[in-house]
Parts: structure tokens; C-alpha cells; sequence
């Protein structure tokens, strides 16, 4: 589905494209017990935790890495 195909989201606002978003991203999380990611979520994931296992000072924290986007802006 593309955008194009349904017209009346481009006479919507901005603030009322941005509500819709939110509209559409909270009934997907209503049916996350039906989504299926691909199994190599599964293996990245578990190399994930392994690492962190390895060492928990690996990586930055939200706080950090947020701080560091907004002064990039």
C-alpha cells in the first residue's frame, strides 16, 4: 500500500498525519501477539546478550546516546 493510494491522508495537517500515525502504530502494538519476526532476530538478539554478558560497559546509555543526536542537531 502506498500513499498514493489513499488520497485523503494528503489533505490531512500535519498534526492530524502525525495523530493518524499514532493511531495506526498503536493497533499494531494491539496485535504484536500475531506478528512473526524471522528467526535471525532470534540469533542477533542472543549475540546481543552475549556481548552485554561479556562486558556491561559496552555500548552508551539512552541518556548518552540522546544527548549526543541532539547536539549533533
Amino acid at each position: 500500500m502506498k500513499l498514493a493510494d489513499i488520497p485523503q491522508v494528503e489533505q490531512l495537517s500535519v498534526s492530524e498525519k502525525v495523530l493518524l500515525v499514532e493511531e495506526l502504530w498503536n493497533s499494531i502494538g494491539d496485535q504484536a501477539d500475531r506478528l512473526n519476526p524471522p528467526r535471525w532476530h532470534d540469533h542477533v538478539l542472543a549475540e546481543d546478550a552475549t556481548e552485554y554478558g561479556k562486558d556491561s560497559e559496552i555500548g552508551s546509555t539512552w541518556t548518552d546516546v540522546k544527548r549526543r543526536i541532539t547536539e549533533e542537531s
